[in-house]
Order: C-alpha cells, then structure tokens, then sequence
C-alpha cells in the first residue's frame, strides 16, 4: 500500500499483513497511518493482523509496544485468547557466539540448505566482534534482539593503539580539511585528513567561547580548561566566535599543505564558503544526510580498527570520539551522541574529510587501458 494517510482510512480488511514491523517510524503520522490500518481490519468479524520482524532500535513505535505485548502473552503474564505470540530469540545473557544460542533465535538453522548456516553464523560473529556497530546490527539480524539507536561508535583502546608520531610532511602534501561551524553552545571544528604511505592522519583545531565555558561550569559539565591549557582549544572571549580567524588558521595551514579541498556543511557556513571561495579555495558541500555519513562512517571505523588511521594524543580528540555513538538508520550510519552537552564536532568533520579523500591503493590503482593492450578484432 502507499504510504499516505488518507488512503489508510476507510478501508475493510480480511487479512492485515504487517512485513518487519521494526523499520515503520515513530512519528506522529507513522502511527497514525498504522492506527488506521489496524482498526481498518477490527470492521470486519474474524479479521486477522499478522506481524512478522526481526528485532529493530525503535523502541517507542508501534512494533516495539506490540513485541513487548507479545512477550507477555507468550509468558503467560497476560491472558488474551484473541492474540497469539511466537517469539524466537536470545536473551541478554545468552553467549552470542554459542551455537545454541543462535539456535534459540533461529530455530531453522542449518536446514535450509546452506541458505542460513551455522558457518555462516560463526563468521558474521567473528567480523561482529571488531565493531560495536556491527555487533549491533549481528545482535538485531542474528540473536533478534532489540538494540539502541546509538551505540558507542569506537572502542577506545582500538583508538590508543593508533597513535604515533607524524612525519616531517614535505611543503605542497595534500591535505583535505572540514569545517563544523558553531556560534554559541557548540564547538567550531576544523579538522583534517592527510593520507600517506597508507596512513591517515588527523589534524585537529577547535574554538569555544568564554561564554560557553562559563555555561558549562554552571551546569557542572565536563570542563575545557585542560583542552585550551594543552593548546588543543582556542578561546574566544565573549558569547561568539569569530570565523576569520578560523579563516586566518586556514591561510596559515595553506603555506605548507597543499589544501584540495575544504568541506562545508552550508547550514550556518555560508558567508564563511563564499569568503574562502573568493581565496581560491575550492570549497565542497556536505549536507547532514544518514545517506552522506555512510559511507565515511564504516571508512573510519575500519581504519581504527585496522591501525591505519594515526593520532598525535590530542586529549580534545580523545574525549569526543568517547562521545561519537553510530546512528544505524535502516544499515546507514551517521553520527549522533547522547546529549548536547557531549561534543562530536571535531570528529563530524573529520567524517566529512574523510569524504573527500581516497585510499591509496584506490589513487594508484590505473585504467584497464593503461595494463592491457589493445585487441584488434
């Protein structure tokens, strides 16, 4: 059926069959529209709504309630002749690289001709186990259990493990830069990525205002004193930051780096893109899409994991990619954290960097027309 609430109402259902409930919203007009189906199927005497899913993260829409009944129906705790519950999953406590315990959530193991295997089940662990996105997803596709939204992004002893010295860079090295800009509350990011000899190094530089520090002390938050002691943070005074010296900071990084690009988000850096347009610079726009964040996401993660990815210890760092969590829309990462207080803005751009630079075995990887020589037919 299409989607639209109008075309929910007024209809007469047998038979209502609701496909992995789990990926239907919880906005005000994703329940609407599914009230309305419902109750479009109670018009009719012995209607039947079936509701069939794996295990999702919404856990305020409609699918989260009706699993959460079912639980209580199919314990016993709730007597309901008109509904019936069958639910196959593991419990928090079970091993989730136990055999039976993959058993309990998927009791069709190993008999459906290879096509969901228990050697498939061992090795989509294995990878589960090198990511705390992917043991989400493992959790939700594998054990049918329900998970957060937001889960903690990276492990930070994978992250410690990455750092290192960085090399002497040669005047004109490439370098990508990100801007994540804030006025108030926030943090304005500039963060940069140079990729080589296999290697991504992250450069960072931060501003905040006196305001915003004043702020956080009231409301006993996380102090930045030991960031702006360490060099890490620039202060502002007053309750605004004053973007030309971030395009100044930008000047300065140009006498060494050769800048291929700067990536903008255009909500609220406007004025500041046209300015370093009118440098020469050749600026990038970088919208806030699940769909743009995807891809740099999974990329970052790997790189960590991987070690490929080098940090010099800087503590402002550190303490946002503690506070960097995975959105997982649907199999699409973007980045979220839990409150606004708890700062990403250094590693959003980073991501956003990150977008624009490729990995080094994809630059010097040549055309077909470069290895191969020319049939002549």
């Amino acid at each position: 059926m299409s989607k639209d609430n109008k075309g929910a109402h007024g209809n007469s259902f047998s038979l209502l069959y609701i496909d992995e409930g789990h990926t239907i919203g919880d906005t005000s007009s994703d329940q609407e529209y599914l009230d309305a189906l419902i109750y479009s199927a109670s018009k009719r005497d012995k209607s039947l709504v079936i509701w069939t899913t794996t295990a999702g993260y919404r856990k305020t829409g409609k699918c989260w309630s009706v699993y959460n009944y079912a639980k209580q129906v199919q314990s016993g705790n709730v007597s309901d002749p008109t509904f019936f519950a069958q639910i196959f999953e593991a419990t928090p406590e079970d091993d989730p690289g136990d055999r039976g315990t993959w058993n309990k959530a998927n009791p069709s193991l190993d008999l459906m001709d290879g096509r969901l295997s228990s050697e498939q089940f061992a090795l989509d662990y294995q990878q589960a186990k090198l990511s705390n996105s992917t043991m989400a997803s493992y959790r939700r596709q594998r054990l049918n259990q329900w998970t957060s939204a937001e889960t903690n992004f990276i492990d930070l002893s994978h992250y410690d493990a990455c750092f290192g010295a960085y090399p002497n860079f040669a005047p004109g090295t490439p370098l990508v830069l990100a801007l994540d800009l804030a006025s108030h509350q926030d943090l304005s990011a500039l963060s940069g990525i140079i990729n080589y000899q296999n290697k991504y190094y992250v450069l960072s530089w931060a501003w905040t205002t006196s305001r915003a520090i004043e702020v956080r002390e009231k409301q006993n938050l996380m102090r930045f004193q030991d960031f702006i002691q360490a060099g890490e943070l620039y202060l502002e005074e007053g309750d605004t930051i004053n973007y030309s010296l971030i395009r100044d900071k930008i000047k300065e990084i140009s006498r060494h780096y050769k800048i291929k690009a700067i990536v903008c988000d255009p909500a609220g850096s406007n004025e500041t893109s046209q300015l370093l347009q009118l440098e020469k610079y050749n600026v990038l726009n970088f919208g806030q899409s699940k769909y743009l964040y995807n891809d740099p996401m999974r990329r970052l993660e790997k790189l960590i994991i991987d070690g490929r990815l080098v940090h010099n210890g800087n503590s402002l760092l550190r303490w946002q990619l503690g506070n960097l969590q995975a959105k997982d829309s649907n199999g699409m990462l973007s980045p979220s954290k839990a409150t606004a207080s708890e700062k990403i803005d250094s590693w959003v751009a980073v991501l956003m960097a990150l977008s624009q630079v490729n990995d080094a075995s994809e630059a010097k990887r040549k055309s077909i027309y470069e290895t191969k020589e020319i049939m002549r037919i």
